[in-house]
Order: C-alpha cells, then structure tokens, then sequence
C-alpha cells in the first residue's frame, strides 16, 4: 500500500494510512479524491455491492486519467482496489472521533447517514442518497433519530447525488434543509459477472420463482406466496435474514395457504450459486416497497428470465419496458392473474429478451465512475 504524494508523511498519522517506500511522501500538485468504502465490513448488503463495485470503477477510471484515489475501508481490504491506490484504514473509534489527512480534497461519502465525515475545511464532501426507506419502517423514535442524523450529513455535503430519478424526487420533495445545493443524479451499474455457475445444494425439484432480497418486511415477500396455488411451482427466496425474522411472517401465509413445503430459505448464497438460481429459474419475482435502485431485477433481466415486479419507488424507472408489474394492491387473485398473462406474454416473445439484456446491461459501473468524475472535476474547478 500507499500513501497519497499529497498526504503527509505516514509517522504523523499512525491510525491509517501506510506507505512502502520514502518517495511515496514526496509533494505533487494533483488533486485527492477518497471514496468512503466502509461499508464494506457488512457483506451481503447493498452497500457493500454498491462500494465495492463502485470502489473497482473508480479506481480503473482514476488509471486511465493517470490519477490516484485513497479509500477508506477496513484494514482487511487493504488493497482492494490494487496496489497503485492509496488507503486510509477504518476504525470503529472513527465513529466518534475521525480524523482527516491533509491532503484529502473530496470525500464522497457512500452512505446518507454516515458516521464517517471529515473534519470541517478539511475536504469538500460528495454525499450520496441512495433512498429514505428508513422512514418507512421506522418508529417514531428512531424515525425522529434518523431523521437529525440525515439532516446532519445533508448540512456537511457539499454536494449531493442520487441514484435514481426517484430517489432525487423523493429527497426535493422531503422536509429536509438542502439549502439550494446542486443534487445530481447518477445510476448504479450491475456488476460484471465472469464467473461460472455453480449448481447450489438446494434446488427444487421443479419449476421455481426466485426473488433475491433481504428477508424483511419492506421486501414484502410474503405476498408471492399465492402464486403457488393450484401449481407446482416453487418459490426460492434467496438473501440475508433480517434481524426482525420476516421469515416467520412468510411462512405463517405460506400454512395459509397450504404451499408450505415449497417455500424455500436458502440465506445468503455465493454469486456463483446466485446466477445458477437466476439462470434457471422459471421467473424472477420482486414485489419489494422499499428500493432506491433495484440491482437484482437488472441482473435477472441480464440473465434472459421474465421478471415481475412492484410499480413501487425506483423500480419502473429501471425495469422500463421489459418488466411486468403487479397491481399496486397486491391482490392476490390479480397478480395470479398477472403473472399467466405475463409469462404467457413472455413465450410468445412479445419481451424483445436481446433488446432486454441490453438495457440491463446499458446500467454500467464503469459509465457511473465516468459521471462521478465529472461531478469531482466540477467540484474542484468551483474553489
């Protein structure tokens, strides 16, 4: 690892940033972007995807334009991003106490509510709003809470970004200050996927719906169980638990509904087994409430499968043309209605399948690093 030419020599900051050889310390005149990698420390998280691929993005942009950037992450992915980037090193004490390099020029901080901001005047601050899901499925104490601590990250930015249209929307129609700061748009990517498919250990024994999400409420899981009835079609429900145990709330329908034992858990899966599901299944299923983006639907169109989804937030604006959508109710008589016109639909070919892999693969990381850049170069040029 390195450190930054413009940060100061390594001995006066012990908490971070290291360097491997004395002519890393020496002065340059270029600019100093670090990118907020933190939380990387939750796998199986959007955040995690969104810093990781993203954090790959940039620093590949940052090569191209002979630049360096500096992330801040964990010490056990040190060097993630490669060995020509610079690190600063997270630490849990940085909640309540971080202290910020000189040197640094702007901190794009990956996450709305953040612990992690530099000092004030140390650095401009990109903040980036992915959604304000948590005021859906928050108390009104924490509701309260959440909502002084967003407020606090919107007062320390700089600028602002969004990742979808609807997220923008939603935060200029909110009663947050923004004090007439620029907010600019810029869409996630889907992830480069090289790997090969690997057959997972559990797989039903016929056709199956798949829906990849976190297993919580906002997921709104709970509502595809019946268009299990009067079929043999299996629901595979892939992702992380929630800490609330929504899990017991799908399979109470599921007993309703006399489907159970076709109701499958998998948790969290590798992206190896993950594309073999996607690959495979007869639909991909997304009813979720709550999205900023909608990452998994995009994957499951790349992947050639129908998709059904909710008409709720961001999700039309991704999905487009290619997608079908359950009635905004949920009724449960019109999405089994829905969805056999819609696969009906789907074989007769009236979905252009190329024309539909190409728009989910018109989502690329490597033009959303190409757009924060711009927003960088703007940043600085205004000083």
């Amino acid at each position: 690892m390195y450190v930054s030419p413009k940060l100061a020599p390594p001995d006066l900051f012990p908490w971070g940033i290291k360097h491997t050889f004395a002519a890393a310390i020496t002065t340059l005149s270029v600019e100093m972007i670090l990118f907020d990698c933190e939380r990387l420390k939750h796998p199986y998280q959007g955040f995690y995807t969104y810093c990781d691929s993203l954090g790959r993005a940039l620093a590949a942009e940052a090569r191209l334009r002979s630049e360096k950037m500096c992330f801040y992450l964990p010490e056990r992915f040190e060097g993630r991003f490669g060995d020509d980037m610079d690190y600063l090193r997270y630490r849990s004490l940085d909640r309540y106490f971080l202290r910020t390099p000189s040197g640094i020029d702007i901190w794009h901080c990956a996450r709305q509510r953040s612990h992690f901001m530099p000092n004030a005047g140390k650095a401009k601050v990109l903040l980036t709003v992915h959604d304000l899901n948590f005021f859906l499925r928050d108390t009104p104490i924490k509701h309260a809470r959440h909502w002084v601590q967003m407020q606090r990250s919107l007062d320390h930015a700089d600028r602002i970004v969004t990742i979808s249209e609807f997220s923008r929307r939603q935060l200029l129609e909110s009663n947050f200050i923004l004090r007439d700061k620029k907010i600019d748009m810029v869409h996630n990517g889907i992830t480069e996927y090289t790997g090969t498919p690997v057959r997972p250990a559990v797989v039903p024994a016929g056709p199956y719906l798949l829906s990849v999400c976190r297993i919580a409420k906002l997921k709104n899981s709970e509502v595809l169980v019946p268009l299990l009835e009067g079929n043999d079609l299996s629901l595979v429900l892939v992702g992380a638990f929630d800490r609330y145990h929504y899990e017991n709330r799908v399979m109470e329908v599921a007993r309703k509904w006399g489907v159970q034992d076709r109701v499958i858990f998998t948790g969290p899966v590798s992206e190896d087994e993950k594309y073999w599901y996607m690959e495979n299944c007869h639909a991909f299923v997304f009813p979720s409430l709550a999205e900023g983006f909608g990452l998994p639907v995009l994957e499951a169109m790349r992947c050639g499968r129908p998709v059904f989804v909710s008409d709720r937030m961001s999700i039309p604006e991704i999905t487009g043309e290619y997608g079908f959508y359950f009635n905004h109710d949920f009724d449960p008589d019109g999405m089994k209605s829905e969805f056999e016109k819609g696969m009906s639909a789907f074989e007769r070919g009236e979905i252009d399948v190329k024309a539909m892999i190409a728009h989910a693969e018109s989502f690329s990381w490597k033009n959303a690093a190409k757009q924060y850049f711009a927003i960088y170069d703007d940043m600085l040029s205004d000083r």
